[in-house]
């Protein structure tokens, strides 16, 4: 069964909402360009700025715990500067590389976090490693019919935002994705093995629009479902190109 690219999407900080992309080249074993690149590391983090390499998200302000995080956006400006918005206005960026950036981005969110999180906070991030929440390069994969499913039960709207996906699918049915696993399909043009479901945690029970905790879509995945996963973790086994509006079927 053909599946349709909706979405496609990158988050450059750790927590924050991201942005949309059109068009993604994936490499071999590498996760998008730029997703989870930083994160927000508070103030008793073991994150070692020296020795940097991947981290559990215990050592960083995450979604799960400080739902005020939705209400800021981060996204790369048009020079590949790092760029946080507030309400759809710039309230801090430069190039985290530079000294004075990074303590200008990391002053803003020690002020915007003084009062729900450990500060003063840094900015985590090393070149080669994205900070995402498993150690591995994965893409994730969300199924918008699954996600439908499970909005059917929570008796209101679920966006699939909720859920931090760097790509969106639909036109499967719902949990097909499960299936998958094991397998590989073709997006666009690019080849990914499906390895594993996503089991989800509370901060899929944050608003993206109101940034407000308003639901426990955990608890409804468990009583309705008997399990918290939803999406699953994919592995780029070659080059390629995935569009929004490409297909995407197991091979």
């Amino acid at each position: 069964m053909t599946a349709t690219v909706a979405g496609l999407y990158r988050y450059p900080v750790k927590g924050l909402p991201g942005e949309s992309l059109t068009r993604v080249r994936l490499a071999p074993g590498e996760i998008f360009p730029g997703d989870r690149r930083y994160a927000i590391a508070h103030g008793t983090s073991a994150w070692d700025p020296a020795e940097p390499r991947w981290r559990p998200k215990g050592d960083f302000v995450t979604l799960a715990r400080v739902a005020a995080l939705a209400g800021l956006q981060a996204v790369y400006d048009d020079r590949g500067r790092l760029e946080i918005r507030r309400s759809g206005k710039r309230v801090a960026g430069g190039d985290p590389d530079l000294p004075a950036d990074r303590a200008a981005v990391e002053r803003f969110l020690s002020a915007f976090l003084a009062d729900v999180a450990n500060v003063p906070v840094r900015l985590a991030g090393a070149a080669d490693r994205a900070l995402t929440d498993v150690p591995e390069p994965f893409v994730s994969i969300v199924n918008a019919e699954s996600v439908r499913h499970l909005e059917r039960a929570a008796g209101r709207p679920v966006d699939p935002a909720r859920f931090r996906a760097n790509i969106v699918v639909r036109g499967l049915p719902a949990w097909a994705e499960f299936d998958w696993i094991g397998y590989e399909i073709t997006v666009g043009t690019v080849r990914l093995r499906i390895e594993e479901r996503i089991e989800r945690c509370a901060a899929t029970g944050v608003n993206p629009e109101s940034a407000q905790r308003d639901l426990n879509l955990v608890r409804i995945l468990s009583e309705g479902w008997g399990h918290m996963d939803m999406g699953v973790y994919a592995t780029a086994t070659g080059a390629g190109t995935v569009a929004v509006g490409d297909d995407a079927a197991r091979t």
